[in-house]
């Protein structure tokens, strides 16, 4: 009999302890158990996971090693998140099959889970193992061979740093400016960064010559530690070069394969019966022939309005009543229900039963929610990424950009120079006539990326030529107008009430705690944006800007479901019917378990059932409503509508368009999209439209491997191959019609053993949803599609696209096309098409360099600024601005903007704005990053603008020195040590902080003595004042001082100040 109990109960020590001890005085269990002590073969007659972990845990409590086969992978995945419930992650590997490179950079997400399994088998911590049924072909390496093969980095032991390089490369790794993936490493110094296979973070392991000093975690995102370890292990790329071993040689006696069978499945798996030298069981659900039959049967959840029944008769009906889920609020959910009659244990599974020998009943979540439990073994945590280019005037050699006080030149790297034997480096600008400027690094802030509408028409400035100074002016002018009447647009939208949703209810809670998967921080940040906007009593209009997979559908269901909760309605308005299919089954599955209505219209609704559903909207029946243009039709109406949600809202017309703005004066509206429309980042930009960014993808994605190419029989044909040698599915996205049956007869004839079809938007709704679903199954391999695809279901599978006539298609077009691969933890190809010997537009070949260039996950918003550059924000409030733009560039358009923004906002708070002056200094010491510190000169740039960003900002004094000291403390971080060039940079932006309090222009040291300029255009009064503060200052520390000039406020200054300000802390201060 289990013990009552209110608490929750701990996962193994109580809960699967209490469940076996009832088990074990079950006959049919035990007969089960017993009977393999006697026959090397066993069919038992259920397949439901749940109890089958209950038989497989007793199995290995009787002494047996259970390797747990499925005929599909994904099964074992799923299996994977309840055995957890069952055994501790270190006793328990799910293997998945080795991708056909065998290759841990082709595969890393699978090849990090044969790492673990390999470390905790040979080191004896195993109870079972899942994995699907060809497990028993792959190759493994044995004990010696893997010890032979592994790298060990431990804290004070020794190593060849200088081999350390070529010794990675031949185990796979490769050699990379920054670490951020599986596989990659970077040296800098005495630093090697190596993010190796089956670890979760990358490491950082400083060595003193050939000691290892420490290692230390570091994040990818932003390069910093973490977290300090003793020792790391260093996995090769590949195993298959010393893998001899089946997986059969290397498994105890005791093992017992347990196969899970789907019904069709016996001969399939039969194959490997009479090879495997291991006891066997198979469980199959209605298997007549089983040796031991159960009498259990599984549990139907309850409709909502039957609930309450159900609750009672399971009470009635059982005298044991399990409750297993983690989730706190489902405890408390079935506690409402059946109170203390039943047994609660902190453990999750995916599916309940009930037993008749026993008159027991197990209920999971599912029996509320409708929907198994299920967590994806690779969908965990994913450290933070960084973006691949910072910021959006990234400088490549050659290219034009444009200085603040000199104009349009072009970028001819950075130089290290010599003047008066001390060294510096510049940035190097030419402009017309061959003319140079250094830009000092102190004053990399003043340089801008140029891009216009015209790339092609540059004009290059003259040093000297007013015509730079009145352009800055006449753009300034337009901009003061322009973003007054912006902000007066926004500042009367913001003053019409709205409707302010209610606050969480337990419901809520309880569709947060039903999610299947951990909410990363970006989602969570999301949901809390909108749950904040909804509550207020104004109308929202949020963007949440994310690519396809990083969770924007779960933050959209939420809201709805807000929404509803409220008494409000809730459009879903799509650009697809393929999306239109997705969302509603999404919105369907989370919400309907909790009563909440939810419907569809689309063009292959009949219009009947159209009719009904409309008369469903009206009278309040419809809670939910996801369709495509449809829904903006003058013939819906909505008896409370109280959200709209907007899915890539750039794929409507403009008539469309026009209409959405219509609604969006009258309800809340929240727009989800991967690359936002110019218009609407540029507003996000300078702070006038609210964005919520979810960067963090799922855990083990890979970059997609892009590549613009032309059409090549061989090449086409290698890439395809590559595919389907590994099981997978191929994209061919070829637009027009009447010619996709001479390329499928093509792809045919090179692969005649595979199948091959077409789907385009002139089939059916039936054919185009059938062709698709086909395709999702696995029913066929190549699919030949029009841009139907673009929006459409998932197809984990299908992970190499090639795109015809790539160069016709827009940019932010052509990445949500490519992101219909890379949805797994495969690595992921896509071939851009371009016709040879025919001109391509070079705007149209910059787009599809910018898709080559951008590979990385959650790069859509990085997409859309560098759309952004290549296109112009066009007209933002009805007056056409590409004339200015082209003639300043739109990344210095852009700051002008946002400085007049921000000037105009702090004014209607009455508060005053000024621009602090970067302080010049000049000590005749060195002060710069050298390159054998950091030889990226990428990264060198970098650093150089971020002190460039902190000494020219206007936020506090304290806050900007802090941010300075954090980088500084990253920078030693990431590169070791600073030397002494860059301590003086350091040293120096201290100091050119500290000086700006008092209106101090520059500091140049003259022989034995240092010249102080105060600033030339401050108000007298205030010069007199910072004069005074800094002469008393210095009198108290006995440092001389003399005034030299009253025309433009100078003064020479003993050499003394420099060691006072240097000596530990400031002592000025």
């Amino acid at each position: 009999m289990l013990t009552k109990t209110q608490k929750s109960v701990s996962r193994e020590t109580s809960g699967v302890s209490d469940i076996l001890e009832l088990f074990r005085n079950d006959h049919d269990f035990m007969l089960a158990i017993s009977l393999l002590e006697h026959r090397n073969s066993l069919v038992l007659n259920t397949g439901n996971s749940t109890f089958v972990l209950i038989w497989l845990k007793m199995l290995r409590d009787r002494g047996y090693f259970p390797l747990v086969v499925f005929d599909k992978e994904r099964d074992a995945e799923a299996f994977y998140a309840d055995a957890l419930g069952f055994f501790s992650p270190n006793s328990l590997s799910w293997i998945p099959l080795f991708s056909g490179g065998s290759s841990m950079r082709e595969n890393p997400a699978l090849e990090n889970h044969i790492s673990r399994f390999l470390d905790n088998h040979y080191n004896n911590t195993l109870d079972i193992i899942l994995s699907s049924d060809q497990i028993f072909k792959q190759k493994v390496p044995d004990k010696v061979g893997l010890r032979e093969n592994i790298l060990r980095f431990s804290v004070g032991n020794e190593m060849s740093y200088s081999s350390l390089s070529e010794r990675l490369v031949k185990m796979g790794y490769q050699r990379s400016g920054a670490t951020e993936y599986c596989g990659e490493f970077a040296i800098r110094g005495g630093i090697i960064d190596i993010y190796a296979y089956g670890e979760t973070y990358p490491f950082r392991i400083e060595f003193f010559g050939d000691s290892i000093e420490s290692v230390r975690r570091f994040n990818p995102g932003d390069q910093n530690t973490f977290d300090s370890c003793k020792d790391v292990y260093v996995r090769p790329a590949s195993f298959s070069v010393f893998s001899h071993s089946t997986i059969l040689d290397i498994l105890p006696k005791n093992t017992v394969v347990v196969k899970i069978l789907d019904q069709d499945t016996d001969e399939q798996m039969s194959f490997y019966d009479s090879a495997i030298p291991f006891k066997q069981v198979s469980f199959k659900t209605a298997e007549p022939g089983a040796d031991v039959h159960f009498s259990m049967s599984d549990i139907e959840p309850p409709t909502k309005a039957d609930s309450s029944k159900f609750y009672e008769h399971i009470l009635n009906e059982h005298r044991h009543v399990l409750v297993f889920t983690e989730h706190d609020l489902l405890k408390e959910s079935f506690r409402e229900k059946l109170g203390e009659k039943a047994s609660y244990y902190h453990i999750n599974v995916s599916v309940g039963f009930q037993y008749k020998p026993l008159d027991l009943v197990l209920l999971s979540g599912r029996e509320i929610f409708h929907k198994e439990h299920y967590v994806n073994p690779n969908k965990r945590f994913i450290p933070e990424r960084s973006s691949r280019v910072e910021t959006l005037d990234s400088l490549e050699y050659g290219e034009a950009v444009v200085h603040v006080d000199y104009g349009i030149g072009l970028y001819r790297g950075i130089e290290l120079l010599e003047f008066r034997g001390i060294k510096q480096e510049a940035m190097v600008v030419e402009y017309k006539n061959k003319d140079r400027v250094f830009v000092p690094i102190r004053y990399m802030n003043k340089i801008f990326k140029y891009s216009s509408e015209k790339p092609t028409e540059i004009h290059l400035d003259q040093i000297g030529s007013s015509r730079w100074e009145h352009a800055k002016a006449s753009t300034r002018n337009y901009l003061k107008k322009a973003a007054f009447d912006l902000l007066a647009l926004y500042r009367d939208r913001k003053k019409l009430s709205g409707f302010a949703f209610h606050p969480d209810t337990p419901d809520t809670l309880q569709l947060e705690a039903s999610f299947p998967y951990e909410e990363t921080p970006d989602q969570l940040r999301a949901i809390q944006d909108i749950k904040n906007d909804m509550e207020r009593d104004r109308i929202m209009d949020r963007l949440v800007c994310g690519d396809v997979g990083f969770g924007k559908t779960e933050v959209a269901i939420r809201a709805a479901f807000k929404s509803v909760y409220s008494g409000k309605q809730v459009a879903v308005l799509v650009p697809t019917t393929m999306l239109c299919f997705q969302h509603y089954e999404s919105f369907y599955e989370r919400l309907e378990a909790f009563g909440v209505k939810v419907s569809y219209i689309n063009r292959f609704v009949s219009p009947k059932v159209l009719k009904e559903r409309l008369e469903g909207v009206k009278n309040g029946q419809i809670d939910i409503l996801v369709g495509t243009h449809k829904i903006l039709s003058n013939n819906l109406l909505f008896k409370d509508l109280g959200l709209l949600i907007i899915d890539e809202e750039h794929r409507f017309g403009v008539n469309h368009k026009e209409k959405i703005q219509n609604m969006k004066r009258l309800v809340d509206v929240l727009t989800l999209t991967a690359t936002p429309i110019p218009r609407t980042l540029q507003l996000s930009l300078v702070g006038l439209r609210d964005i919520t960014k979810i960067n963090t993808p799922p855990k083990e994605r890979l970059p997609i491997s892009t590549k613009i190419m032309y059409w090549s029989d061989v090449d086409i044909k290698a890439a395809i191959q590559r595919e389907l040698e590994r099981n997978g599915q191929v994209f061919i996205l070829h637009n027009i019609i009447e010619e996709q049956p001479a390329l499928q007869e093509k792809i045919e004839e090179m692969f005649p053993s595979f199948g091959v079809r077409t789907a385009h938007g002139k089939m059916t709704g039936k054919e185009l949803e059938n062709t698709m679903l086909d395709f999702h199954h696995h029913r066929f391999d190549i699919l030949i599609s029009t841009t139907i695809i673009e929006s459409g279901i998932d197809v984990p599978n299908a992970n190499t696209l090639i795109v015809m006539n790539a160069h016709n298609f827009g940019l932010s077009q052509l990445y949500q096309i490519r992101g219909r691969v890379g949805r797994s933890y495969r690595k992921a190809f896509a071939y851009l098409v371009v016709p040879r010997g025919k001109h391509i537009n070079p705007t149209a070949m910059k787009r599809l360099q910018t898709l080559e260039y951008y590979t990385d996950l959650g790069s859509g918003y990085q997409i859309a600024m560098r759309d952004l550059e290549i296109r112009g924000a066009g007209s933002l409030f009805g007056v056409e601005q590409s004339g200015h733009i082209n003639r300043l560039g739109y990344a210095y358009f852009n700051r002008l903007f946002t400085e007049e923004v921000e000037t105009l906002k702090l004014k209607n708070l009455n508060i005053e704005t000024s621009m602090n002056n970067v302080v010049d200094i000049h000590l005749e010491q060195a002060a710069y990053f050298p390159d054998n510190y950091i030889d990226n000169k990428d990264v060198r740039i970098s650093c150089y603008r971020k002190i460039s960003e902190i000494l020219s900002s206007n936020k506090e004094d304290q806050h900007v020195l802090q941010v300075l000291e954090h980088l500084n403390w990253s920078i030693r971080d990431r590169f070791g040590q600073l030397p002494p060039e860059a301590k003086n940079l350091f040293a120096e932006a201290r100091l050119a902080l500290w000086l700006r309090n008092f209106h101090i222009e520059s500091m140049v040291k003259k022989d034995d003595s240092l010249v102080v300029v105060f600033q030339k255009n401050a108000p007298l009064s205030q010069l007199q004042i910072s004069a005074g503060k800094f002469l008393h200052i210095l009198n108290e520390h006995n440092i001389d001082i003399e005034f030299i000039s009253k025309k433009h406020l100078s003064a020479k200054v003993g050499i003394g100040f420099l060691s006072a300000f240097f000596e530990g802390t400031n002592k000025l201060q």
